[in-house]
Order: C-alpha cells, then sequence, then structure tokens
C-alpha cells in the first residue's frame, strides 16, 4: 500500500489517491505540487496531519475518505470540503477555522458517538450553498435538538442525517433559498406531531426526506397534504414506511410521497 508520494509537476491540477495507508501526512511523506486545484485521498484506519503539513493554497476541491483525527487547517479559496472525523477531538473552535469561501461542505462522524456528538456552529460560512452532516453509525447517538441558528442563511441544500436528533429550534423560513432538506434516521416523530410552525419553508423548497423517524401514517398523511398545499415548488417527500393507508396511495402514483419499504443508509450525498 501507498504510504509515501512524491510529485513534481507545474502543471498538475487533479490528484486523487485510492488505497493509501498513510498513519501520519507530513511535509516529508505527502509532498504534493502547488499547482493542485483538487485533491482526494482515500485510505485505511485513523489518520494524523502533521500542523507544519500545509495544503497547496490555490486548492478549491479537498475531499478526504478516511477518518482524520482533527479537522485539517484548509487553505483560505477552498470550497469544496468533505472530511470524516473524529467527533471527540474536534472542537468548536476547529470549525471556526474554516474558511468563508467554503460553498459546499460535507461532515462525516464515523465512530461510535454514544458519550458525545457536536453538530457544529458553521454560520459564519457566508457563501455556504450545501451542508451534509450525517453520522455512519447512528444506532449509538442522541442529541436532544438542532440549532438552525447555526447554519449560514443562503444554503439550498441542508442535510442533517443520522444523529437522533428529536427537535429542532428555530425556523427554516430563515432560508430564503432552501430547495433540499434531509432530516434522515433521526426521531422527529412526536417533534412532527401535531405539525410544528417550526416546520415551515420558503416557497423555494422542492424535496423533503424524513426517513428512519418512524413516522405514523397520521403524521404522514398531514405532512404531505400540508406541503403541496402550502408550498407551488413542492415535489416530493420522502418516508419509509410499510403502512402506508389507501387513501395516500394516489400520492405515492403522482410522486409526491416515496416510500421505501426498508431503512436505507445514511446518505451524504443528494438523493434528490
Amino acid at each position: 500500500m501507498l504510504n509515501k508520494i512524491s510529485i513534481r509537476s507545474q502543471n498538475l491540477k487533479c490528484l486523487r489517491l485510492k488505497g493509501t495507508n498513510f498513519n501520519t501526512i507530513t511535509p516529508q511523506n505527502f509532498q504534493i505540487p502547488e499547482s493542485l486545484v483538487e485533491l482526494s485521498v482515500v485510505a485505511h484506519g485513523k489518520n494524523l496531519l502533521y500542523k507544519s503539513f500545509i495544503f497547496p493554497q490555490n486548492l478549491q476541491i479537498l475531499n478526504f475518505h478516511h477518518k482524520l483525527r482533527r479537522i485539517p487547517k484548509v487553505p483560505s479559496k477552498l470550497k469544496n470540503l468533505h472530511i470524516v472525523y473524529d467527533p471527540l477531538k474536534a472542537t468548536q473552535s476547529d470549525f471556526a477555522g474554516l474558511p468563508t469561501s467554503l460553498e459546499v461542505l460535507t461532515l462525516k462522524v464515523s465512530t461510535n458517538v454514544k458519550r458525545y456528538m457536536l453538530i457544529p456552529d458553521v454560520s459564519h460560512l457566508v457563501n455556504l450553498k450545501k451542508l451534509y452532516f450525517s453520522s455512519v453509525e447512528f444506532k449509538d447517538c442522541n442529541v436532544e435538538s438542532i440549532n438552525l441558528d447555526n447554519f449560514p442563511k443562503l444554503l439550498t441544500d441542508l442535510y442533517v442525517n443520522g444523529c437522533r436528533v428529536q427537535k429542532v429550534i428555530g425556523n427554516f423560513t430563515d432560508f430564503p433559498n432552501l430547495k433540499a432538506l434531509s432530516l434522515d434516521n433521526n426521531n422527529l416523530n412526536d417533534w412532527l406531531s401535531p405539525l410544528p410552525n417550526e416546520f415551515s419553508f420558503s416557497d423555494t423548497i422542492e424535496s423533503i426526506s424524513l426517513r428512519g423517524n418512524k413516522l405514523d401514517n397520521d403524521t404522514v398523511r398531514t405532512l404531505v397534504s400540508y406541503l403541496k398545499d402550502t408550498y407551488p415548488n413542492f415535489r416530493q417527500l420522502f418516508v419509509d414506511t410499510t403502512n402506508l393507508s389507501r387513501d395516500m396511495h394516489y400520492l405515492v402514483m403522482e410522486r409526491y410521497l416515496v416510500s421505501y419499504r426498508t431503512m436505507h443508509p445514511v446518505l451524504d450525498e443528494p438523493i434528490f
């Protein structure tokens, strides 16, 4: 397996590495061109980025598809960041250091986080359009609430999946451009029944996914009726239920309601 790399090129723009075995990334074992615009690393196990390691300053896309022990310091021009990290090591100050140039941010937790889960405040990312936050081992999570004030208001896509969130604090109408919302694999049935005032949106909303929330028929019926009658651009509500009553079958036929019979994995990429 690859555990050292040294590439010298003045013109290389994109570098994608798979099957690597870097336990640590240092300026000595990870030498990459300053010309890079995109870097993707798929590696095994945990990884430690030394503070002395500096990414190419023109980098705009950075994907780390393996667990980092800390949130890295990334270039000020970065637009797209995808990282898997250890939530027991991450602090709010780590996220506060992310650059305001970011437009797409994917944060994935892949550790047993029964003891601790931080849904970070990234409200300073004023240019962020798409935020994907997910916990893979969601069975061990139990987050009482998420505060919408922690998210930038120009989002078009917001995913908070697999955290077993019980309620949402704030109002989705504060997001005037929101088109796609995913709250899969949480515990929102009690919060959504009866329909809370906070579950309101701007007219831009198109698709909402609530899979894995154990929604009962009455809640699903109320939700889909409210969404399709209230929001002119609304197209689909994604749920996972095996017991849809007959009066809702026409909603499935018209694709307003998409029902899955089996639990699907937590997603950190768009399904809409």
